[in-house]
């Protein structure tokens, strides 16, 4: 359905792009077992809300089995080195690419921008694609990077990302659990 159109035609790459990448929100905000629902779901509509407000209504903030906890304080780091670099070459990044410059990707839109030569291109190749984005989710929500919005000429939105006002108070130690 998102490779073809209402009209039976393909629609543009970009349109594909995003539409794929609201899908993927839905998938990680599903496969997410540890962040508060409430807190992700307003999240998506650039709200805030504070966990201790849910009190163990949703059914992660009710779990009370074991988590698996993984240090990715080097993915978090990495990502915002990223975002850091390319805003202040005035270049707009998505989480999707962020994601794939941490995973190694050699996508074409990465190599025609010449992001396979960040340091930080490939730091993230052996951690699972969904840890990865869950890492940037939590960045998102803590205010360390903050989305954007820019409407394109045929109308429709890109959600760009950059560094929040949290990143020095946020970062000093990250775990995704």
């Amino acid at each position: 359905m998102i490779e073809k159109g209402q009209d039976g035609q393909r629609p543009m790459q970009d349109a594909i792009d995003r539409q794929v990448g609201e899908v993927r929100k839905v998938v990680t905000y599903c496969m997410n077992l540890s962040d508060c629902r409430r807190a992700q779901l307003l999240q998506h509509f650039g709200e805030k809300f504070d966990k201790a407000d849910c009190k163990s209504k949703c059914d992660n903030c009710n779990y009370d089995g074991e988590l698996e906890k993984k240090n990715v304080t080097p993915i978090a780091a990495n990502a915002i080195q990223i975002f850091r670099t390319l805003r202040q070459n005035n270049e707009n990044v998505t989480l999707d690419i962020c994601r794939g410059i941490l995973a190694g990707s050699r996508a074409a839109d990465i190599l025609h921008r010449g992001f396979d030569k960040l340091p930080a291109h490939g730091s993230a190749h052996d951690v699972p694609k969904g840890l990865i984005e869950l890492t940037l989710q939590r960045l998102l929500s803590l205010d360390v990077l903050r989305s954007f919005s820019v409407v394109h000429t045929g109308g429709w939105h890109t959600s760009y990302i950059k560094v929040g006002l949290s990143v020095f108070t946020q970062v000093r130690s990250f775990c995704c659990y």
